[in-house]
């Protein structure tokens, strides 16, 4: 969709004005976004007709929240930090109430976490099934069942970011560790994604403004050699909240559909409940990305980052959340 509000077709094969119309926002974003604002809950709410039972349900959960450690750890090693419950405004008038506090993963699952997932449970990725797709350098395209996430078309170690992993695959790995831990994992919302990543700011970056500081906690195009593949989680900055790599290394899959933000005031939303949309929505920043780029992480994805459910990409990837223990009346 142009910013007039109209579509149009483009031959797909030519991958070069593709992904130069994906960076510049032009095929879904339509328009810019507007600045976030953190907003208490309060105001947030206020005309609300579930407003006064909204914050009473918070402010329980801040204090069933308190009481658990700040940090905890997975089966598989990964590593999570608590995530305070909140209000932000995304976009001109849309208002996001998230009223739970949750776990999230430090970093993104690694090709060696993803690889006990795999051994344990015998899953055969998409990329493995349909073929994967590499378009690095940028420009080109290749694609084939040769790339994926034990080959996504770079050198990759253990301690890596896995990439070439598909929407439904994420989810299965998320279906894995709740079993094997007794606490359900899954992937974020979008809007918990954003909330998390900000870590109260309201910046380009969870940072500051300043792209020239992006290298000091982003993997993008102008420190991972012209983008030629990811690095080992967690050896940049993290934000304010312990997050590192939010805003590079890989994109990272959500579980909304695709669609417009919804106006007035949201609690909860999940995004697009249009179960005909198979577009799903990746946050985050990329090794193969420009700063600009990465600076989507604090804001709408565009139409090249997101897929349908099985699609999988050198540079998609995915993080955990890990819910906090419900009291037993909520179960």
């Amino acid at each position: 969709r142009l910013a007039q509000g109209k579509r149009t077709e483009i031959e797909l094969g030519d991958t070069a004005t593709v992904d130069a119309l994906f960076r510049r926002n032009v095929l879904v974003a339509g328009k810019p976004r507007q600045p976030a604002r953190i907003l208490d809950p309060a105001a947030a709410l206020d005309g609300h007709a579930q407003k006064v039972p909204v914050l009473q349900k918070m402010q329980a959960a801040t204090a069933r929240a308190e009481s658990l450690p700040p940090q905890v750890s997975d089966q598989a090693g990964q590593t999570y930090v608590r995530i305070p419950n909140g209000a932000m405004q995304v976009d001109g008038n849309c208002r996001i109430v998230i009223t739970q506090p949750f776990y999230m993963a430090t970093t993104e699952t690694t090709v060696g976490r993803f690889r006990k997932f795999v051994e344990a449970t015998g899953h055969v990725t998409d990329a493995e099934i349909h073929g994967g797709d590499v378009r690095i350098p940028p420009g080109t395209r290749r694609t084939g069942k040769e790339f994926n996430w034990k080959s996504p078309g770079f050198p990759q170690g253990d301690d890596h970011p896995v990439a070439q992993v598909s929407r439904r695959d994420a989810i299965a790995f998320c279906d894995w560790l709740t079993k094997v831990d007794g606490v359900r994992h899954r992937l974020p919302t979008e809007m918990e994604w954003e909330w998390a990543c900000r870590a109260g700011t309201v910046t380009k970056y969870h940072f500051g403004d300043d792209a020239r500081e992006l290298g000091r906690s982003a993997w993008y195009r102008d420190n991972t050699a012209n983008g030629t593949g990811t690095r080992p989680v967690g050896q940049l900055l993290p934000n304010a909240w312990g997050l590192h790599d939010m805003h590079g290394n890989l994109l990272e899959w959500v579980h909304d559909r695709v669609g417009p933000y919804p106006l007035g005031t949201a609690i909860d939303w999940q995004g697009s409940m249009d179960q005909q949309q198979n577009s799903f929505v990746a946050r985050g920043g990329a090794f193969d990305g420009t700063a600009e780029d990465c600076a989507a992480s604090s804001y709408r994805p565009v139409a090249g980052w997101h897929g349908g459910h099985e699609f999988a990409v050198h540079h998609f990837g995915f993080r955990v959340v890990r819910e906090l223990p419900q009291p037993e009346g909520e179960k």
